[in-house]
């Protein structure tokens, strides 16, 4: 289970918030998957899409 506010979370699905380490560790860890798998990093100011 995640301490996290329920709008934390919904903020980091809408892409308006990034999680920190330890909360992105933690919502992989509920769903049994790799952090990779759940978040994708771009730089700051990178409005690149990716393919």
């Amino acid at each position: 289970m995640l301490a996290s506010p329920a709008r934390t979370i919904a903020a980091i699905e809408q892409g308006r918030y990034s999680p920190s380490l330890d909360i992105a560790f933690r919502i992989a860890h509920v769903f049994g998957k790799r952090i990779d798998e759940l978040f994708h990093w771009q730089p700051a100011g990178d409005d690149r899409k990716e393919a």
